[in-house]
């Protein structure tokens, strides 16, 4: 490095510092060495190269440094006190032969008199564990050190270790050139194990040359070597030790593979194999499993069990074996042979154990000694069908295996069913007594023992792998399930299952149908094919740190976005409404297994669940057009043990609407619509008020034209008509012959008719009379005058009170011919010495007149002819009807029409 560089991480920036030379006043351009900051805010730093090194103290607060001193090397390590503050720096040149040194510091933060410690030595780490304690990494090996005396003592030797790191108490890891990772212990003072690199395990370390080691606080372990880069492991992850097939032992071919392993009464673990024979794990050393001799007649095996009076039973290509406790060679069965495949063994008694392959047998020992085999007839079906696995509940019902696919259930009543389950591989019975646990490729079922229903747990609801292989409850209730992705630890009461994998110490993945043991001791024994995994689970160590989220990256409308603030610490964002496709990159911060950490994501105020990223990736959200509105982005996740962040990480989003959808606008936008409703309704008014007073201007106009037509027919034709009339009243007093008398009777008889019209006419015409009232009037005084001229009794019902109602004169006119001509049949032909009438009104006016005469009578001139048709046609003109009812008791006439109608 040319200068000092702090990055401040809540801010997003760089600090660049270059510091001086106090001796030259130089600037000093290379080999800054930051190796520890007190709590104080001080920063320690070696600057310069070998002989040039000295050590400064820079305040991060402000800004200023100082010299402590010179001291060569270019790796420093501080020595603490237990305030945390520095007491002593010990240094050395990296993988050089200039040894190590220590330097004091006084309380002036000046460095003392330095000492020279192992001169000439070849160094490259080390760590303090005391004052009077030191290890060191060396070419010569591990050396612990007594900085006060000086006296050392070297372990590993000839081992050139390169890092050292404690992990614990007691446990040291050290990085050698060429060993890989040695295990140290420091209290027995030697190497207890080493970890290599196999080229064949994903999981083992990338290289044996190591120059690197640092332990986090998550208990991970980094591990660098020099032609790979960089591994990591959490040291309390582990939960299965592995146990191999001998020492260095390889299985013989690639189809070769474990295929069941039993534990016998001495604790002696027996391991079948297909074609590399039978491995035996004594009673003191279980875990070493060695090539058994002597060997059987066939390597060619297919299950081993050991019965409860200690025998061990081997199934081989060759036939039945047994091993009797105190003997020391199998021996053969007689009456079976030609076993093939897989079979599977259970004990029924302390005489007999059921075996099945091809068939049922029943292996029974015989009272003088031996054993003898015979078929065990169970269902016609079965005897003749292929069974490499079956499980008998404790009612005596039967879980059968047929041909690798069907799962047949042979019930205590000799009932068969078929279940759709494919290759049953192992079952359970719950202590409950109603519930069995059955494994097989379809998934874990659990099924109720009375109607053979069942639940399946499979890929699609909990289970990392449906392809199980065999099943082991342990004490606090969960199920261990081998399958062909890791051991799944499944949980009744919730559903859920949780996986091994590699990182927890599994040797493979895939595992093996039979190869299931839990010892006497507690041990559960899971095989893959040449390597059984080994644990007690009430004692695995489960990790408790819940991952760190971090969000890694933003892209806005798919481009690469940078706030001014890191991302991954950005609490709140904000967007304009085009700026809606966000692009989001997140990850589980969590090294004990990486790829087995889950992270689930939702955009609150979007999503309606939380989805999840797939497993082993970094987390990617996309979400395009997004409405404008608050949101949050929140993510979850767990590591590979289960363990849960506690709350989510979230982002606060917001969308700013276009300014047409902000409050502002629409304020405006509804205040300018009120201002155009009310602008527009004024116009409106304004324009119907012009239209109201055009109209009233004309019907002004036309009233006062009507009253002039009124008054000039009133005065002139009138005013003629009546000259007409008083002439022709004075000429009949003259004296003249009778012919010309009947013409004079006739003028003054039209001159009287016209008088009469006329003034109809101007009655209708004068606008003073178009209401309602003049008109109810006019028919009672016409009614009153008629009546009264040709003596006829008459009633006239009208209402109280009058309604003001506009009535236009040629209505008005109409109603009173109508009134007229009904008056004038009455009197002309009727003969009725009575006329009613009755006016009503509410909605409609109804006029009704009825008289006591002789009725309408057929073909009589004026009744029920053109009179009666004029009336009509006055009605339908005036908008109503009338309607005419005749008896011998009379006539009467009902006009009706509405009030509304012009």
């Amino acid at each position: 490095y040319e200068a000092l560089n702090c990055y401040r991480r809540r801010s997003d920036d760089f600090e660049h510092w270059q510091l001086t030379d106090p001796a030259t006043g130089d600037t000093i351009r290379e080999d800054y060495y930051a190796f520890f900051l007190e709590r104080s805010g001080r920063l320690w730093l070696h600057l310069g190269y070998g002989q040039k090194g000295r050590i400064y103290c820079f305040d991060i607060q402000t800004k200023q440094y100082e010299v402590a001193g010179s001291l060569v090397g270019d790796r420093c390590v501080a020595d603490t006190s237990a305030e945390g503050l520095l007491r002593a720096v010990y240094a050395f040149q990296y993988g050089d032969s200039s040894g190590l040194y220590r330097a004091p510091l006084l309380p002036n933060r000046h460095l003392a008199t330095t000492r020279w410690l192992e001169p000439g030595m070849v160094i490259f780490d080390l760590w303090i564990q005391s004052d009077t304690l030191v290890w060191i990494a060396s070419k010569v090996g591990l050396i612990a050190l007594n900085p006060q005396d000086s006296h050392r003592t070297v372990y590993a030797e000839k081992t050139v270790i390169r890092a050292v790191e404690p992990l614990s108490d007691r446990l040291l890891a050290l990085g050698s050139y060429g060993k890989g990772l040695l295990w140290f212990d420091r209290v027995d003072k030697k190497i207890i194990g080493n970890t290599v690199h196999r080229p064949n395990e994903e999981a083992s370390i990338s290289d044996n040359a190591l120059d690197g080691l640092y332990l986090d606080p998550e208990h991970n372990l980094w591990v660098s070597d020099w032609g790979y880069g960089l591994n990591f492991f959490n040291i309390g992850k582990p939960k299965c030790r592995q146990i191999r097939l001998g020492e260095g032992y390889r299985l013989r071919s690639t189809v070769d593979k474990i295929k069941a392993i039993a534990e016998d009464h001495r604790g002696q673990v027996w391991v079948a194999t297909w074609k590399s024979g039978l491995f035996l794990g004594t009673e003191r050393a279980p875990h070493r499993l060695v090539p058994y001799r002597p060997a059987l007649p066939s390597n060619r095996l297919l299950g081993v069990f050991c019965d409860r009076q200690g025998v061990v039973w081997v199934a081989a290509g060759a036939g039945l074996f047994y091993l009797e406790p105190g003997k020391k060679g199998f021996e053969w069965v007689p009456g079976l042979s030609g076993l093939r495949l897989d079979c599977a063994w259970q004990q029924v008694s302390d005489a007999q154990i059921l075996l099945s392959c091809d068939g049922f047998y029943s292996i029974n020992r015989q009272p003088a000694g031996g054993y003898r085999v015979e078929k065990y007839p169970l269902h016609p079906t079965l005897d003749k069908a292929f069974c490499p696995y079956f499980y008998r509940d404790r009612e005596g019902a039967y879980y059968c295996n047929v041909n690798y696919a069907a799962t047949m259930v042979l019930r205590p009543d000799g009932s068969l069913q078929t279940l759709p389950l494919n290759n049953l591989t192992a079952g359970w019975e719950d202590p409950d007594g109603n519930t069995i646990w059955l494994t097989t490729t379809y998934g874990l079922a659990k099924l109720d023992k009375k109607t053979l229903s069942y639940t399946l747990y499979d890929e699609s609801n909990g289970l990392a792998s449906q392809y199980l292989h065999g099943i082991i409850p342990d004490a606090a209730g969960f199920l261990w399930l081998p399958s062909n992705k890791g051991i799944l630890r499944f949980d009744p009461r919730t559903g859920h299952a949780h996986r091994l994998t590699a990182a927890d110490g599994i040797g493979e993945d895939v595992f093996v149908p039979n190869g299931t043991l839990r010892r006497a001791s507690g041990e559960v024994w899971m095989s893959n094919r040449d390597v059984i995994n080994v644990f007690r689970p009430e004692d695995l160590r489960w990790v408790s740190t819940p991952p760190q989220i971090q969000i890694t990256s933003l892209k806005v409308n798919d481009m690469d976005y940078h706030p001014a603030l890191y991302i991954g610490e950005c609490a709140a964002l904000e967007f304009p409404y085009s700026e809606n496709t966000l692009s989001f990159g997140f990850v589980a911060l969590e090294y004990s297994d990486p790829a087995n950490n889950r992270l689930v994501y939702r955009l609150e105020g979007h999503d309606r669940d939380w989805l999840e990223a797939p497993p082993g990736a970094p987390g990617f959200a996309r979400y395009t057009r997004l409405a404008p509105g608050r949101y949050t982005f929140q993510i979850m996740a767990t590591n590979s043990d289960g363990v849960w962040t506690s709350e989510p990480k979230s982002l606060y989003i917001t969308i700013r609407p276009p300014f047409w959808q902000t409050w502002w606008f629409r304020t405006m936008m509804g205040l300018l619509f009120a201002l155009a409703v009310w602008g527009g309704t004024r116009i409106y008014f304004h324009q119907q008020l012009s239209k109201q007073r055009a109209l009233i201007e004309k019907q002004e106009s036309l009233q006062t034209e009507r009253n002039r037509i009124a008054g000039e027919l009133h005065d002139d034709m009138g005013h003629g008509l009546s000259k007409i009339k008083a002439i022709s009243e004075a000429a009949k007093q003259w004296e003249m012959p009778e012919d010309n008398r009947r013409q004079l009777d006739k003028i003054w008889m039209s001159s009287m008719e016209l008088i009469e019209k006329m003034g109809d006419i101007v009655w209708a015409v004068d606008g003073g009379n178009d209401t309602l009232e003049n008109l109810l009037y006019t028919i009672r005084a016409y009614l009153h005058d008629t009546l009264e001229t040709h003596r006829i009794a008459g009633t006239l019902d009208l209402p109280d009170t009058i309604p003001a109602f506009e009535m236009s004169g040629e209505r008005r006119r109409n109603i009173l011919l109508i009134i007229k001509e009904s008056l004038h049949n009455i009197v002309k032909h009727s003969g009725a010495t009575t006329v009613e009438a009755r006016i009503t009104i509410n909605e409609r006016l109804t006029i009704q007149i009825r008289d006591n005469g002789q009725g309408l009578v057929e073909k009589t001139p004026g009744r029920g002819g053109h009179g009666l048709r004029n009336m009509e046609k006055r009605a339908q003109a005036a908008g109503g009807h009338v309607e005419i009812a005749s008896s011998d008791q009379g006539v009467t006439i009902v006009l009706s029409l509405p009030l509304a109608t012009q």
